[in-house]
């Protein structure tokens, strides 16, 4: 049961960090001149965002797994 609730502390971590990560990655996609935005650097900055942001959802699911685990 510890080492669940450690690898749960260990996750929301990380998920934290990724969340900061997205924070500046969606800054840094507001800061861009809209015609930028279509272009392939653009995209490729919108696509890493969602990336990361499907990385945050992945990473709550986990996290209610390992409590519903520690019940």
């Amino acid at each position: 049961m510890k080492n669940l609730q450690k690898a749960q502390q260990e996750i929301e971590a990380i998920k934290k960090r990724l969340q900061a990560a997205l924070q500046a990655k969606r800054a840094a996609i507001a800061s861009l001149p809209k015609n930028t935005l279509a272009l392939e650097h653009g995209q490729q900055l919108e696509a890493s965002a969602d990336a990361l942001d499907t990385a945050i959802i992945n990473l709550d699911d986990a996290i209610t797994m390992i409590s519903e685990a520690c019940q």
